[in-house]
Protein backbone atom coordinates (compact mmCIF):
# COMPACT_ATOMS: atom_id res chain seq x y z
CA UNK A 1 0.00 0.00 0.00
CA UNK A 2 1.80 3.11 -1.05
CA UNK A 3 3.10 5.52 1.54
CA UNK A 4 1.71 9.50 0.49
CA UNK A 5 3.50 11.19 3.75
CA UNK A 6 7.00 9.30 2.95
CA UNK A 7 8.42 12.50 2.15
CA UNK A 8 7.05 14.97 4.71
CA UNK A 9 9.53 16.91 6.60
CA UNK A 10 8.74 18.39 10.04
CA UNK A 11 8.63 21.72 10.67
CA UNK A 12 6.90 21.33 14.55
CA UNK A 13 5.03 24.80 16.58
CA UNK A 14 6.06 24.85 19.60
CA UNK A 15 2.83 25.66 20.61
CA UNK A 16 1.57 22.73 19.56
CA UNK A 17 4.41 20.53 21.58
CA UNK A 18 3.74 22.41 24.85
CA UNK A 19 -0.35 22.20 24.79
CA UNK A 20 0.59 18.18 24.21
CA UNK A 21 2.99 18.65 27.22
CA UNK A 22 -0.59 19.75 28.70
CA UNK A 23 -0.34 23.47 28.79
CA UNK A 24 -3.62 24.91 27.35
CA UNK A 25 -2.10 28.08 27.55
CA UNK A 26 1.59 27.98 26.14
CA UNK A 27 2.59 31.11 27.75
CA UNK A 28 2.38 29.77 31.13
CA UNK A 29 4.85 27.02 30.46
CA UNK A 30 7.79 27.69 32.57
CA UNK A 31 11.12 28.46 30.99
CA UNK A 32 13.01 25.41 31.65
CA UNK A 33 10.17 23.50 29.97
CA UNK A 34 10.04 25.43 26.94
CA UNK A 35 13.84 25.31 26.68
CA UNK A 36 13.54 21.36 26.95
CA UNK A 37 10.60 21.44 24.18
CA UNK A 38 12.64 23.33 21.64
CA UNK A 39 15.27 21.36 22.49
CA UNK A 40 13.72 17.86 21.41
CA UNK A 41 11.67 19.68 18.42
CA UNK A 42 14.40 19.44 16.00
CA UNK A 43 14.33 15.41 16.50
CA UNK A 44 10.92 15.08 15.00
CA UNK A 45 12.51 14.26 11.43
CA UNK A 46 15.37 11.70 12.87
CA UNK A 47 12.36 9.93 14.82
CA UNK A 48 9.73 10.07 12.13
CA UNK A 49 8.93 6.63 10.43
CA UNK A 50 5.89 8.19 8.39
CA UNK A 51 3.28 6.93 6.64
CA UNK A 52 -0.19 7.96 5.23
CA UNK A 53 -2.66 6.32 3.36
CA UNK A 54 -6.03 7.88 1.94
CA UNK A 55 -8.80 5.69 0.75
CA UNK A 56 -11.99 7.40 -0.96
CA UNK A 57 -15.04 5.26 -0.55
CA UNK A 58 -18.64 5.99 -1.93
CA UNK A 59 -21.44 7.62 0.43
CA UNK A 60 -24.69 4.97 -0.17
CA UNK A 61 -26.86 7.08 1.82
CA UNK A 62 -27.87 8.48 4.64
CA UNK A 63 -31.15 7.84 6.96
CA UNK A 64 -31.24 9.60 10.63
CA UNK A 65 -28.38 9.30 12.62
CA UNK A 66 -26.64 6.46 10.50
CA UNK A 67 -24.55 7.05 7.06
CA UNK A 68 -23.91 4.09 5.01
CA UNK A 69 -20.70 3.51 2.94
CA UNK A 70 -19.84 0.64 0.40
CA UNK A 71 -17.07 -1.94 0.99
CA UNK A 72 -16.15 -4.30 -1.68
CA UNK A 73 -19.22 -6.19 -1.76
CA UNK A 74 -21.40 -4.75 1.32
CA UNK A 75 -22.35 -2.19 2.92
CA UNK A 76 -21.39 -1.03 6.09
CA UNK A 77 -22.93 1.50 8.69
CA UNK A 78 -21.55 4.06 10.94
CA UNK A 79 -23.83 5.75 13.47
CA UNK A 80 -23.13 9.09 14.49
CA UNK A 81 -25.78 12.26 15.47
CA UNK A 82 -23.18 14.57 13.61
CA UNK A 83 -21.87 12.77 10.54
CA UNK A 84 -25.37 13.36 8.43
CA UNK A 85 -25.16 16.84 8.80
CA UNK A 86 -21.20 17.20 7.81
CA UNK A 87 -21.88 14.75 5.18
CA UNK A 88 -25.12 15.83 3.43
CA UNK A 89 -23.75 17.62 0.37
CA UNK A 90 -21.29 14.63 0.04
CA UNK A 91 -20.84 11.85 -2.67
CA UNK A 92 -18.17 10.26 -1.06
CA UNK A 93 -15.72 9.97 1.93
CA UNK A 94 -12.41 9.94 1.91
CA UNK A 95 -10.63 8.22 5.25
CA UNK A 96 -7.21 8.84 6.60
CA UNK A 97 -4.84 6.98 8.46
CA UNK A 98 -1.47 8.03 9.75
CA UNK A 99 1.28 7.22 11.81
CA UNK A 100 4.57 8.94 12.59
CA UNK A 101 5.91 5.87 13.81
CA UNK A 102 7.09 3.65 16.86
CA UNK A 103 10.71 5.34 17.12
CA UNK A 104 9.32 8.40 18.88
CA UNK A 105 7.57 6.23 21.39
CA UNK A 106 10.66 3.92 22.06
CA UNK A 107 12.80 7.13 22.63
CA UNK A 108 10.31 8.10 25.00
CA UNK A 109 10.27 5.20 26.94
CA UNK A 110 13.42 5.00 27.10
CA UNK A 111 14.07 8.66 28.89
CA UNK A 112 11.38 7.88 31.24
CA UNK A 113 13.28 4.38 31.94
CA UNK A 114 16.62 6.67 32.37
CA UNK A 115 14.65 9.24 34.94
CA UNK A 116 14.72 11.77 32.45
CA UNK A 117 10.84 12.74 33.13
CA UNK A 118 10.19 15.85 31.09
CA UNK A 119 12.71 15.00 28.63
CA UNK A 120 10.16 11.82 27.82
CA UNK A 121 7.40 14.16 28.60
CA UNK A 122 8.67 16.74 25.76
CA UNK A 123 9.45 13.57 23.04
CA UNK A 124 6.33 12.11 23.61
CA UNK A 125 4.60 15.69 22.95
CA UNK A 126 6.47 15.48 19.83
CA UNK A 127 5.14 12.25 18.86
CA UNK A 128 1.88 13.65 18.81
CA UNK A 129 2.55 17.23 17.22
CA UNK A 130 4.19 15.04 14.35
CA UNK A 131 1.16 12.49 13.82
CA UNK A 132 -1.49 15.93 13.81
CA UNK A 133 0.80 17.59 11.12
CA UNK A 134 0.91 14.32 8.96
CA UNK A 135 -2.98 13.97 9.46
CA UNK A 136 -3.14 18.04 8.29
CA UNK A 137 -0.83 17.31 5.49
CA UNK A 138 -3.12 13.63 3.99
CA UNK A 139 -5.87 16.15 4.46
CA UNK A 140 -4.39 18.66 2.21
CA UNK A 141 -3.63 15.97 -0.62
CA UNK A 142 -6.89 14.90 -0.48
CA UNK A 143 -8.41 18.72 -1.00
CA UNK A 144 -6.01 18.95 -4.17
CA UNK A 145 -6.68 15.56 -5.12
CA UNK A 146 -10.61 16.47 -4.95
CA UNK A 147 -10.33 20.03 -6.36
CA UNK A 148 -8.80 18.74 -9.55
CA UNK A 149 -12.36 17.08 -10.37
CA UNK A 150 -14.28 19.78 -9.09
CA UNK A 151 -14.90 18.83 -5.75
CA UNK A 152 -14.11 20.01 -2.34
CA UNK A 153 -13.77 18.39 1.51
CA UNK A 154 -15.43 19.00 4.24
CA UNK A 155 -14.65 19.45 8.16
CA UNK A 156 -12.08 16.38 8.92
CA UNK A 157 -13.39 14.13 12.26
CA UNK A 158 -13.23 11.24 13.33
CA UNK A 159 -14.61 8.53 15.69
CA UNK A 160 -14.51 10.00 19.42
CA UNK A 161 -15.71 12.94 18.29
CA UNK A 162 -18.55 14.45 20.16
CA UNK A 163 -21.56 12.56 18.36
CA UNK A 164 -19.72 9.55 16.78
CA UNK A 165 -18.67 6.74 19.07
CA UNK A 166 -15.22 5.69 19.31
CA UNK A 167 -16.90 1.71 18.28
CA UNK A 168 -16.90 2.61 14.48
CA UNK A 169 -13.13 3.19 14.85
CA UNK A 170 -12.72 -0.18 13.77
CA UNK A 171 -15.13 -0.54 10.87
CA UNK A 172 -13.39 2.70 9.24
CA UNK A 173 -10.20 0.53 9.88
CA UNK A 174 -11.42 -2.71 8.35
CA UNK A 175 -11.07 -0.61 5.26
CA UNK A 176 -7.74 -1.60 5.04
CA UNK A 177 -5.97 -4.22 4.35
CA UNK A 178 -4.27 -5.22 7.57
CA UNK A 179 -1.37 -7.45 6.33
CA UNK A 180 -0.15 -4.28 4.23
CA UNK A 181 -0.38 -1.71 7.38
CA UNK A 182 2.18 -0.69 9.81
CA UNK A 183 -0.46 -0.06 12.16
CA UNK A 184 -2.71 -2.28 14.09
CA UNK A 185 -5.58 -1.98 16.15
CA UNK A 186 -6.24 -4.34 19.25
CA UNK A 187 -9.93 -4.26 20.64
CA UNK A 188 -11.07 -2.22 18.13
CA UNK A 189 -9.82 0.84 19.86
CA UNK A 190 -6.51 1.15 20.70
CA UNK A 191 -3.75 1.61 17.70
CA UNK A 192 -0.21 0.69 17.37
CA UNK A 193 2.24 2.88 16.97
CA UNK A 194 0.04 5.10 19.54
CA UNK A 195 1.28 7.77 17.43
CA UNK A 196 -1.70 7.40 15.20
CA UNK A 197 -4.66 8.85 13.89
CA UNK A 198 -7.97 7.60 12.17
CA UNK A 199 -10.07 9.93 10.49
CA UNK A 200 -12.17 11.09 7.87
CA UNK A 201 -13.88 13.97 5.43
CA UNK A 202 -16.33 14.07 2.80
CA UNK A 203 -15.95 15.14 -0.77
CA UNK A 204 -18.82 17.61 -1.82
CA UNK A 205 -19.37 18.85 -5.54
CA UNK A 206 -18.20 22.37 -5.62
CA UNK A 207 -14.26 22.37 -5.00
CA UNK A 208 -14.49 24.13 -1.30
CA UNK A 209 -12.26 23.25 1.25
CA UNK A 210 -12.79 23.59 4.99
CA UNK A 211 -10.36 25.02 6.88
CA UNK A 212 -8.65 23.37 10.15
CA UNK A 213 -11.31 24.00 12.91
CA UNK A 214 -10.10 23.78 16.75
CA UNK A 215 -11.08 20.40 17.89
CA UNK A 216 -12.15 21.83 21.40
CA UNK A 217 -14.72 24.16 19.34
CA UNK A 218 -16.26 20.91 18.53
CA UNK A 219 -15.93 18.89 21.62
CA UNK A 220 -18.67 19.30 24.61
CA UNK A 221 -16.16 17.55 27.16
CA UNK A 222 -16.71 19.16 30.47
CA UNK A 223 -14.23 20.11 33.25
CA UNK A 224 -11.55 19.44 30.63
CA UNK A 225 -8.25 21.15 32.18
CA UNK A 226 -6.94 20.89 28.49
CA UNK A 227 -10.03 23.30 26.65
CA UNK A 228 -8.11 25.99 24.46
CA UNK A 229 -11.72 27.46 22.94
CA UNK A 230 -15.34 26.83 23.56
CA UNK A 231 -17.63 24.34 22.34
CA UNK A 232 -19.98 25.99 19.80
CA UNK A 233 -21.05 23.34 17.96
CA UNK A 234 -20.27 23.04 14.06
CA UNK A 235 -22.11 22.68 10.95
CA UNK A 236 -19.39 21.08 8.82
CA UNK A 237 -18.60 23.24 6.02
CA UNK A 238 -16.39 25.51 8.44
CA UNK A 239 -18.40 27.44 10.46
CA UNK A 240 -18.78 26.89 14.32
CA UNK A 241 -22.18 27.55 15.95
CA UNK A 242 -22.89 30.09 18.53
CA UNK A 243 -24.90 27.09 21.13
CA UNK A 244 -26.50 30.35 22.57
CA UNK A 245 -27.84 32.34 19.60
CA UNK A 246 -27.48 29.75 16.54
CA UNK A 247 -25.45 31.94 14.60
CA UNK A 248 -22.75 30.16 12.06
CA UNK A 249 -19.41 32.13 12.19
CA UNK A 250 -15.83 31.14 10.35
CA UNK A 251 -14.25 28.65 12.29
CA UNK A 252 -11.23 30.61 12.58
CA UNK A 253 -13.12 32.75 14.99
Amino acid sequence: MDNQLQDFHFDLDINSVLNFMGYSDPDKARKKIREIAEAEMPRANELADSWGQAIEVPLCGIDGEAIFLKRGAEQVTLQSTQLPKILRKADAVTILLVTAGQKVTDESRRLMAAGKMTQALAVSAVGSAMVVDLMKELTRQVFENAKQRDYGTTLRVGPGYTGWHLDDQETLFSFYSPTQLPITLSNGIMMEPEKSLLGMVGLNPGGKEAPEIEPCRICDLKGCDMRKAPFRGFDGEGKTIDLQDGHATSASN
